[in-house]
């Protein structure tokens, strides 16, 4: 399987994992990946580069550029599989140009990281759940990052710190969480079919 998430500024990560059966109320170990197409407006993202997570090492994200053969950045800290990465709404030509670009990495081994691209390093280890995490989401501002785990918890935390702000927990595994354009609520899709919406203003 294979997932493409495009950045404005050019990057694309890539999440690949070898075939498994996929349940959508038991995942396996390598499950289903959650695929964000979405392109930045005004820019060409396919000119510039792209990211990519190795079939045989999904859990090292992986940044290239279109005119090299070799990787830019290898990001190393996971310790298992990683299911879905997205970029930060930040940077040059966003409504957030002087907030670093960012790459979120959700990963089976419970943990949330937050990559500084330029940097080439982990800024935050977010660590709370105790289940694979299958979703994450920055807010439109690019401050806050909603996590969503199969320990049936939502988590909101600030980016700058790392430091929790919210939490819910619900009923089942959580599949992916969202914000709306405004930033003032969280949305959280569970196993159970079910939708929780948290009201970040509460």
């Amino acid at each position: 399987m294979l997932g493409i998430l495009l950045h404005r500024n050019g990057y694309v990560p890539m999440v690949s994992h070898t075939s498994q059966t996929y349940n959508p109320t038991r995942p396996a170990a390598y499950a289903k990946p959650t695929v964000d197409n979405t392109r930045r407006s005004g820019v060409d993202a396919l000119t510039h580069a792209f990211a990519t997570l190795p079939t045989l090492v999904p859990s090292l994200p992986q940044v290239w550029s279109l005119t090299s053969d070799r990787p830019v950045q290898d990001f190393k800290d996971h310790e298992r599989e990683i299911y879905t990465i997205r970029w930060s709404p930040c940077g040059p030509g966003t409504t957030n140009p002087n907030l670093p670009l960012l790459l979120a990495s959700a990963s089976f081994d419970t943990t949330v990281r937050l990559w500084d691209i330029d940097v080439g390093r982990c800024i935050q280890c977010l660590q709370r759940h105790t289940e694979p995490v299958y979703s994450v989401a920055f807010s439109p501002n690019g401050k806050l990052v909603a996590t969503g785990s199969f320990d049936r918890c939502v988590y909101v935390w600030n980016v700058s710190d790392g430091q929790l702000v919210k939490s819910f927990r619900g009923e089942a595994g959580i599949y992916e969480v969202c914000w709306d354009k405004e930033g003032d609520r969280v949305a959280a899709c569970f196993a159970n079919r079910t939708i929780c919406v948290l009201d970040m203003r509460l």
